[in-house]
């Protein structure tokens, strides 16, 4: 079983503030908002659950960093989720799905001078957040993408490791989405997908229906996968 990291007892009182706040956010008119036509009762949770949801209206985006940063200031959680991958040195890597680049700086580091990052997303608020974050700390080996649809215009088998975390259950077209990331993946490459909001079940259920992966490894948090060879039968799933 995988252990969530503790909340500082000096950071929970700051945590549930925090929270407060968003939430104040979310209920805010939609005259402040703008967002269209969408009703002043509509929650920021709603809105994420709709069809349409790959891309959020930009004030969604903009709370749900906020929700991330507060999170991570107060948990720590990006640094302990990230360790997980075991990203190494050289790699080229793609953060699929990268929203307010929470990663970023993680990834660069991990790879080092030698590395390259694709920070990937289909909101320009998340590639402008990105260059924001490459900036601030010197990541020159960061490269922000925003794709088009589930179109990259990358080269394919480019990476050694594509992850997508906290964003699978948010893809609407999940065998689209698996058939670029398995045309940018490199033969022996790796691919870290996150369950998200949704069942470890439906995850498998999604990537096998497609026939493009095999599992390699499983954890409470992760599921790695590997390209799936001509005629490759599903190998058993190793869970921890």
């Amino acid at each position: 079983m995988v252990k969530q990291p503790l909340i500082p007892w000096r950071n929970q009182h700051k945590l549930v503030l925090a929270t407060k706040s968003v939430q104040h956010l979310q209920t805010l008119d939609t005259t402040e908002m703008r967002l269209g036509k969408m009703k002043s009762s509509t929650l920021v949770p709603e809105l994420l659950s709709r069809t349409g949801k790959e891309k959020i209206p930009d004030f969604s985006f903009k709370v749900m960093s906020l929700t991330v940063k507060i999170v991570d200031s107060c948990t720590q959680y990006a640094d302990w989720n990230f360790k997980k991958l075991k990203i190494k040195k050289g790699q080229t890597v793609i953060d699929y799905g990268c929203g307010p680049a929470r990663y970023i700086r993680n990834a660069s580091l991990a790879v080092g001078p030698s590395g390259r990052v694709v920070a990937l997303d289909i909101h320009p608020l998340a590639i402008k957040m990105v260059k924001e974050a490459a900036q601030k700390h010197n990541l020159v080996n960061v490269v922000p993408v925003l794709a088009h649809g589930y179109h990259t215009s990358l080269e394919g088998e480019v990476a050694d490791v594509i992850y997508a975390l906290d964003v699978f259950h948010m893809i609407e077209d999940s065998s689209r989405f698996l058939a670029e990331v398995h045309r940018l993946l490199k033969p022996d490459g790796i691919f870290i997908l996150e369950d998200g909001h949704q069942s470890r079940k439906d995850t498998l259920r999604k990537v096998q229906d497609t026939d493009l992966f095999r599992v390699y490894h499983g954890t409470g948090c992760h599921t790695r996968f590997m390209k799936k060879p001509a005629k490759q039968v599903d190998c058993q799933f190793k869970g921890e």
